[in-house]
């Protein structure tokens, strides 16, 4: 796989990149509105972070009835979009959509169609906006990287990722990259390693204590795994919002990919207030139920986060799962609140 680049596609747009300029220093004095594809956790934190930290407008998608009706008591103009079978935006979401500067899509690639489903849906409609249009970001994952037998990657890494999820991830990229060449909608794609915060955290599963699944023992055979505080990829991505860098790529990543048993562990001395067994945690996490012939053809990286720090001005507010976990277990609710 090749790298995507994340140079400035600026001259690319032109002989409507001046329009652009105009039409969005015009708007800049204007309320800013987000539209947020795939109202999730991470999406639903990012609606909450925008809209008590300034004064946005925020509107989105979900994927029933009941859950608008839910969001929009909360204040979120929500509407109804089915990723699944591409059902589009109703035409009050359609308008809702082109009335916003800022749109931000959370939702991964569609498995059953091996495509990404906003740009399949309305790709049309977000090509019309782009003139007006001050940012778009697309979330992607870390697991693009692929293994790289523990070494750091970072933006400009090649893209080794073989899993179906990975290549889906990488043809979803590429798509929201070869819209910006296109149509000059501003992208920026962030690759985000594990996202925890209140109510989905190593603390919910100690609290758990089931047994794991097959899925999460493997991940637990990894010694190196990249994730972030919710809050912190709210912050991060804000700050891109207000820093419109189009092109670029950028990790969402804390300073220390932890294991997951590591993880784990501190979690339940948390939770019982004395030192868990390292050893007894590995086997609570079903490591020791995994050959050791498996742990080796478990994908190996580690993510650095420079670049949001250099570019982006972002000083973590929680470097590592540790200051994460604390809090959480203090009771913050951050982003939620």
């Amino acid at each position: 796989m090749h790298q995507l680049p994340y140079r400035s596609t600026q001259s690319v747009y032109s002989p409507t990149a001046q329009r652009q300029r105009t039409v969005r220093a015009s708007a800049a004095q204007e309320p800013k509105r987000a539209f947020i594809f795939g109202l999730g956790y991470t999406g639903l934190a990012v609606a909450s972070h925008l809209k008590r930290s300034e004064a946005w407008e925020v509107a989105g998608t979900c994927r029933s009835k009941d859950k608008r009706q839910s969001l929009q008591g909360g204040g979120i103009d929500a509407y109804c979009f089915d990723p699944d079978n591409l059902n589009g935006l109703s035409s009050a979401g359609v308008e809702a959509l082109q009335s916003s500067t800022h749109i931000l899509s959370t939702i991964p690639p569609n498995g059953d169609f091996n495509q990404d489903p906003v740009l399949e849906a309305h790709g049309a409609a977000l090509s019309e906006m782009a003139y007006k249009m001050e940012w778009a970001g697309y979330i992607s994952s870390t697991g693009v990287y692929g293994d790289w037998q523990g070494a750091w990657v970072d933006e400009s890494s090649e893209l080794r990722g073989t899993s179906q999820s990975a290549r889906s991830r990488i043809k979803a990229e590429a798509a929201w990259t070869t819209l910006q060449h296109r149509s000059g909608v501003p992208t920026h794609i962030f690759r985000l390693g594990g996202i925890y915060g209140p109510g989905r955290s190593a603390l919910d599963a100690a609290k758990a204590q089931g047994v794991p699944s097959s899925n999460q023992a493997r991940r637990g055979l990894r010694r190196y795994t990249s994730r972030c505080h919710v809050s912190d990829v709210c912050r991060v991505l804000h700050a891109s919002m207000l820093q419109p860098a189009a092109g670029n790529i950028y990790n969402i990543v804390d300073d220390d990919p932890a294991s997951r048993s590591l993880v784990v562990a501190y979690a339940r001395r948390l939770l019982s207030g004395q030192d868990a067994d390292f050893k007894a945690a590995q086997t609570a996490d079903g490591i020791s139920a995994i050959s050791k012939q498996a742990s080796t053809q478990v994908e190996q990286k580690r993510v650095r986060n420079d670049k949001i720090k250099a570019s982006l001005g972002i000083g973590l507010h929680f470097p590592s799962f540790r200051e994460g976990l604390d809090s959480i277990y203090a009771g913050s609710l951050e982003p939620f609140r």
